[in-house]
């Protein structure tokens, strides 16, 4: 009787581990599927506002366009220009 116990608490044990194996499994590939999505949407999105600067920094007639937090001071911003047009 306690044998059968034990072999019933082995066999369910099992099934739990198999279970929970599949289930993380399970759970990676569509952690990495969300992940995939996630970088190829970014990339879109990261594209298209930097072609608006480009755009922008054209139209305005700069040859370069510095990052906010490089300059000290001085400088004309065409952050709120670019806003507008990605928006």
């Amino acid at each position: 009787m306690v044998e059968d116990r034990a072999g019933g608490c082995r066999k369910a044990k099992d099934s739990k581990d198999k279970l929970l194996k599949e289930y993380n499994a399970e759970f990676a590939q569509k952690k990495e599927a969300i992940a995939t999505e996630y970088r190829s949407s970014l990339q879109v999105v990261d594209k298209s506002i930097t072609e608006t600067i480009s755009a922008t920094a054209k139209a305005k007639g700069y040859d370069m366009v510095i990052s906010k937090g490089m300059v000290v001071c001085g400088g004309d911003d065409i952050t709120e220009d670019v806003q507008k047009v990605v928006k």
